[in-house]
């Protein structure tokens, strides 16, 4: 019997307990779809801390002999521009590492940059490129990515532990059976916590749910690659500081649009302009868009008689 650790690691467990190897994995299922001209979508989920990245990583050196940890291949919370970016420089059939993918939530779906991003990854389609994407809840994406660019949701119960689900394809079906797997393995744990249960029976639960179709033991970084990765996090943190501020961006956006739109739709970025851009007067407003502060006085007395704002 395999005496687990306070902090359990997919290292304790024999190879023989998983159904395939990591290399395998990428072999018949990235490769594969390579090979037949497909390209491959893979998040990496579940609570942080697990080896989310790691995995993300270790797949992208299996899959892609030119893959390495630098600025190139590895973003951590990307812009959609940086990803787009790489996303047209990189050559076919080659991996994009992406960590705190949060570019990717439902929040974020309606802004532009993300409307801007679907279309790249309909471009991505046709070079066959693969994106490993980690992100701590699979439901927080946007159901876009989620149902229709995602073919493989790769859970991270445990450290070195990868459990791997396959979308469902098939005409009718939920893609992937969130509501059906959620309420069967409440089932199998009888309510219990993850660290409350041995973790070889953790993994066997999820084996018995919709979409299974392998699990592998991958191991950690070495200290070489681990001192890379420290390096990508600097320089992703320092690219960070140097962007500007989204709220700016977004006021300059409806400033333009408000000189440059017609009445309805200039109106509409007006209010956007005096409920969000902290105004302290109708003057000031006026004065950031170059009108008559009459206009701004008009516009706002007969949103406040709708009720639309008050001030």
């Amino acid at each position: 019997m395999v005496k687990y650790s306070k902090f359990f690691t997919g290292a304790e467990l024999s190879k023989s307990f998983f159904s395939t190897t990591i290399r395998k994995f990428c072999r018949n299922a990235i490769k594969t779809r390579n090979y037949n001209n497909y390209d491959n979508f893979i998040v990496f989920c579940d609570d942080e801390g697990n080896g989310k990245t790691t995995a993300n990583i270790q797949v992208a050196k299996v899959s892609d002999k030119t893959f390495k940890i630098n600025t190139q291949r590895v973003f951590n919370q990307p812009t959609y521009e940086t990803i787009n970016r790489a996303i047209k420089d990189l050559p076919p059939y080659t991996y994009l590492a992406i960590d705190e993918g949060d570019v990717f939530y439902k929040r974020n779906w309606n802004k532009r940059g993300q409307k801007e991003q679907i279309r790249e990854f309909m471009k991505s389609r046709k070079d066959f490129k693969n994106i490993g994407l980690c992100i701590p809840r699979f439901e927080d994406l946007d159901e876009y990515i989620r149902n229709h660019r995602a073919m493989f949701r790769i859970e991270i119960p445990f450290r070195g532990v990868a459990v791997v689900f396959r979308k469902d394809v098939r005409y009718g079906q939920p893609a992937w059976h969130l509501k059906t797997n959620s309420k069967k393995l409440a089932q199998l744990t009888k309510g219990k916590y993850k660290h409350q249960i041995p973790p070889t029976k953790y993994i066997n639960y999820l084996r018995r749910l919709k979409g299974y179709v392998d699990d592998f033991y991958f191991s950690p970084l070495t200290k070489e690659e681990d001192a890379e990765y420290k390096l990508v996090l600097e320089e992703n943190y320092k690219e960070k500081e140097n962007r500007e501020d989204p709220e700016v961006i977004a006021q300059r956006e409806a400033i333009e649009k408000y000189k440059t739109s017609t009445m309805f739709v200039g109106n509409r970025a007006l209010l956007h302009l005096w409920k969000t851009g902290n105004y302290s007067s109708q003057q000031e407003l006026a004065e950031t868009i170059g009108v008559n502060q009459a206009i701004i006085s008009k516009c706002l007395n007969k949103w406040k008689k709708k009720g639309i704002i008050e001030y």
